[in-house]
């Protein structure tokens, strides 16, 4: 939002700490999926050699199921906080004197290849980059 000809910087301090509990909230689960596919394995491997009691198992795959449910959701949380965080640190480019090279505010993402791509508004400067510049008859 222009004010006087400037853009206003909006800080970053508490989006920042949010994407890192989130970060670290998503390793932490990780480690514990890891914990609990290893703990599936060992009774995996005990089943090949002894019986084991079916609410055993049946505990086992609820177990499983819910640390699946639980790492996807913050898997998500993480995500969504670190790409605001992320949209945040770019719109503060201008108010801290960088020139982004794109020339709209908001860079547009499609889908290409099977992936997500991010487009710049411009492609000039980046056709300049790689020397890709086509030649206008005349110049």
């Amino acid at each position: 939002m222009p004010v006087s000809g400037f853009e206003v910087y909006h800080e970053l301090r508490r989006r920042a700490l949010w994407a890192r509990i989130a970060l670290a909230t998503m390793v932490a689960v990780d480690l514990v999926a890891v914990l609990s596919d290893l703990s599936e394995y060992f009774l995996l491997q005990r089943m090949e050699t002894e019986d084991v009691p079916f609410s055993e198992i049946e505990a086992s795959d609820n177990r499983q199921l819910v640390v699946t449910v639980v790492q996807t959701a913050v898997f998500f949380a993480a995500a969504f906080f670190f790409i605001r965080w992320l949209h945040h640190a770019y719109r503060n480019l201008r108010p801290l004197g960088a020139k982004p090279p794109w020339r709209s505010r908001k860079p547009s993402v499609r889908l290409r290849h099977g992936g997500l791509e991010l487009v710049r508004s411009d492609p000039q400067p980046l056709a300049a980059e790689t020397g890709h510049q086509r030649r206008v008859a005349g110049q």
